[in-house]
């Protein structure tokens, strides 16, 4: 199988002609894959660090299985509602995922497909 990020996937027991045969066929998709993983992972950075700064959050964090490209859209989402967003987040914790909660440490956990 060839995951999101580019990287190869198999089982062990994998035959090994089968593996280099599908290696040699997927290696372009992998590459391009792989790229575009690096540039929505940059994307998400800056986008994250300017939520942190714009709506003053002490975190911002998100589930493992929230895709780069899912949370960079959810932080511009965030970023556009920053002007009545900030007051409210102003030195709350905030954790991207797909329900919305709050847990009893503070924890705000907001679907990252949230809408205004």
């Amino acid at each position: 199988m060839l995951s999101p990020t580019g990287q190869f996937l198999t089982p062990a027991s994998c035959p090994p002609a089968l593996l280099v045969d599908f290696i040699g066929s997927q290696l372009s998709t992998a590459e391009q894959r792989r790229l575009l993983y690096r540039s929505q992972r940059r994307v998400e950075t800056q986008l994250h660090q300017l939520c942190v700064e714009t709506l003053n959050l002490e975190s911002l964090s998100k589930e493992d299985d929230v895709t780069p490209d899912r949370m960079a859209l959810c932080c511009e989402r965030l970023l556009r509602a920053a002007l009545w967003l900030e007051p409210l987040l102003s030195g709350c914790r905030l954790h991207v995922s797909h329900y919305c909660s709050v847990l009893q440490d503070g924890l705000i956990c907001l679907p990252w497909d949230w809408h205004e």
